[in-house]
């Protein structure tokens, strides 16, 4: 395991598997050790114990950690030749993003208050700009609004019902007004 600033061991590592392909590997290592470091990540920890069931892996493989979560909420690694099934012989590294744990460990933390009311967005298309910068407003101080591209106040009134909003802000001739939700 390299963690922190002990590039040591990876240099160390380096010295011993010259003449090995894994050389080169060991050597792109480093070099986004360096850069990883410029940027200001803390807590960088390379694993080398970690092994891909996935056979579509090529190279390097990483999972991304954050602060006080037990697994990892990132998972990817180099899949050169998955690009290849899709018809373009690219180089290609992806990933995957946990949310159910990010949104697990948000709730657990209290990080987001989920019991706060809950706007649904509707505007008429004139004031559509009007509509997505004023919700933006609304979100900076707190609010929790979600945006729809529903027609009518009707089928918003539904809409929020069926999906535990309590309130509409309705967006028309770029002028805003707040419904209840009965």
């Amino acid at each position: 395991m390299l963690k922190g600033g002990r590039l040591r061991y990876l240099e160390s590592l380096m010295e011993k598997l010259k003449g090995y392909k894994s050389l080169d590997e060991l050597k792109y290592l480093k070099k986004l050790f360096n850069l990883l470091k410029e940027l200001d990540v803390k807590d960088i920890l390379f694993d080398f114990s970690i092994y891909a069931y996935a056979g579509y892996y090529t190279g390097i493989i990483f999972q991304v950690y954050t602060e006080n979560m037990k697994k990892s909420v990132i998972t990817g690694g180099r899949t050169d030749n998955l690009i290849k099934e899709f018809g373009k012989d690219l180089p290609d590294i992806g990933f995957g993003i946990d949310l159910d744990s990010l949104t697990d460990y948000v709730i657990e933390n209290s990080l987001i208050d989920i019991n706060k009311e809950k706007y649904l967005s509707l505007s008429d298309e004139k004031s559509f700009v009007y509509a997505m910068q004023n919700n933006d407003r609304f979100r900076s101080e707190g609010y929790i609004v979600s945006d729809s591209h529903l027609e009518t106040i009707e089928e918003a009134k539904e809409y929020a019902k069926l999906n535990g909003y309590t309130k509409i802000i309705w967006y028309s001739d770029n002028k805003y007004t707040i419904v209840e939700v009965e």
